[in-house]
């Protein structure tokens, strides 16, 4: 199987997994923390989606990868409008991005009423179960976009 593929496919199993935790294990376990390993799930179904369009487009010869995976993003934002990808879809890839970086730079984390706050040496960091529903649906209409593009020319 092609990487690119691969990766699609772990892209979506993170996005399964993710929205199980989010419907199904949150409302069991009643823990607002249980949000922040949807998130994680999300962030690794970016890294995942990012890298099937950067792996396809490196099998078409079209770009070069590079090892530091900021310029791999530049990259991927340079190409995600050829996927349908909008501007504000970007916006919540950055947005996710940030987050789980600062969680995992993180000494603590805690609720404030519905909120999870990430502690930071800069200012704090805030969500909540909406902004998580909110990226959910994002990182799937990501994915989504990336799967029927690679449909439509054949590619999966």
């Amino acid at each position: 199987m092609e990487k690119f593929a691969e990766s699609l496919q772990n892209a979506d199993k993170y996005i399964m997994n993710a929205e199980h935790i989010f419907n199904v294990t949150s409302k069991l376990i009643n823990d607002k923390k249980v949000l922040l390993n949807v998130l994680e799930n999300l962030y690794k179904s970016l890294l995942y989606s990012i890298d099937s369009i950067l792996q396809l487009e490196f099998l078409l010869k079209r770009i070069k990868l590079s090892k530091d995976s900021s310029e791999n993003l530049l990259i991927f934002k340079n190409l995600a409008e050829g996927y349908g990808i909008t501007k504000e879809e970007i916006r919540v890839v950055e947005d996710i991005f940030f987050i789980v970086k600062r969680h995992r730079q993180s000494s603590m984390e805690f609720l404030r009423g519905e909120k999870i706050v990430i502690m930071s040496e800069s200012l704090p960091c805030y969500f909540d179960t909406t902004k998580i529903k909110s990226y959910s649906e994002t990182v799937k209409n990501i994915f989504d976009k990336i799967k029927d593009n690679f449909l439509s020319h054949s590619f999966i």
